[in-house]
């Protein structure tokens, strides 16, 4: 077991540095761009054997939990971005792998927030696969650089709470999303309405859900009910929306379906992709293709049990013009 923890571990390692490593010389980590003074976790001496005895591993633990410090960086408590496919246009440094260790049974929860500027919290994906207890892999995604707060949970009873530093690669200058020339004024948005799942599930909240679905309102933009739409592979010449991720979660037991129309002009019903794997309960993922933007309502069903409708607003990128018509797929039913 010992053997296969430090396995685990050399490749974890290696995964950073090489990730590191493609940035080279343009991920040199800038100057905060704050004055304010991050408190910086230092490491506390506290290790689990398995980590202490591959060396090199400066990390943060209590009596509950033990998180590296050293994943992006030689400098403890220190995350230097590489400038890579983690770090996107708009600043959001995405999917940083990090290990922990659990001295205490339980499943890890994970929660984070900025503490010298406004931003969003961040967000965690913890895979399946590690038992509970031991060490877990995790993935973080931070919204922007800064001083963040983080606390690993195990299943509510114990907890950890550390402080790191995110730092953007030399010159690198985050790009706002272009402002939308469209506005939803005239679409009735839906709203969150508190119904979330539990957090360990969806890691967030902002979505709308009754006793049988909920529905992320957030997956496309940060404002509830607003997609706006990526302008890469996601949307065609002729203006379909193709393949965009939306996350449901089951309260009900049964297969999910999805359909939905346009509410504010006319065009072909949305197409929905339902791939298999998630059980008949809980956490479902769908790709969604939208014919056109606009106003949309879109209505999700658990077999013949229960079903959940909402409304969202469809919005192309800035000066985007579609080119001729999206093709049919099928002919509409009357």
């Amino acid at each position: 077991m010992r053997r296969l923890f430090g396995l685990l571990i050399c490749a974890l390692l290696a995964f950073a540095a090489l990730s590191s490593g493609r940035a080279a010389n343009p991920a040199t980590p800038s100057p905060m761009a704050t004055p304010f003074d991050c408190p910086i976790t230092r490491p506390s001496g506290k290790q689990p054997p398995e980590v202490a005895n591959l060396g090199g591993m400066d990390g943060f633990g209590n009596d509950a939990l033990w998180v590296s410090l050293v994943m992006w960086s030689e400098q403890p408590g220190i995350v230097e971005v590489p400038n890579d496919d983690h770090l996107l246009p708009d600043g959001t440094v995405q999917d940083l792998k990090w290990a922990w260790y659990r001295y205490a049974s339980g499943k890890l929860t994970i929660e984070g927030h900025r503490l010298d500027a406004p931003a969003p919290p961040l967000t965690a994906w913890i895979p399946e696969g590690y038992g509970d207890t031991g060490f877990q892999v995790s993935g973080i995604t931070f919204p922007t650089d800064g001083c963040w707060e983080l606390t690993g949970h195990l299943d509510g009873t114990a907890s950890l709470t550390f402080i790191l530093l995110v730092k953007y690669p030399l010159e690198f200058v985050p790009k706002p999303a272009a402002v939308p020339t469209r506005t939803p004024s005239d679409c009735p948005v839906t709203q969150p309405n508190g119904n979330d799942p539990p957090p360990d599930y969806i890691g967030g909240t902002g979505g709308y859900g009754n006793d049988a679905l909920w529905s992320s309102l957030t997956m496309w933009s940060e404002r509830p009910g607003i997609v706006e739409v990526p302008n890469d592979a996601h949307l065609t010449p002729d203006g379909r929306v193709v393949g965009m991720k939306w996350m449901w979660y089951r309260y009900l037991r049964g297969t999910l379906t999805i359909d939905g129309r346009r509410l504010d002009a006319p065009a072909l019903p949305l197409e929905a992709r339902i791939p298999d794997g998630y059980g008949d309960i809980g956490l479902q993922v769908s790709g969604i293709t939208f014919p056109t933007d606009g106003c949309w309502e879109i209505t999700g069903t658990v077999g013949n049990k229960g079903s959940l409708s909402f409304i969202v607003q469809v919005i192309y990128p800035n000066d985007f013009t579609p080119i001729g018509t999206p093709e049919p797929k099928w002919t509409p039913t009357p």
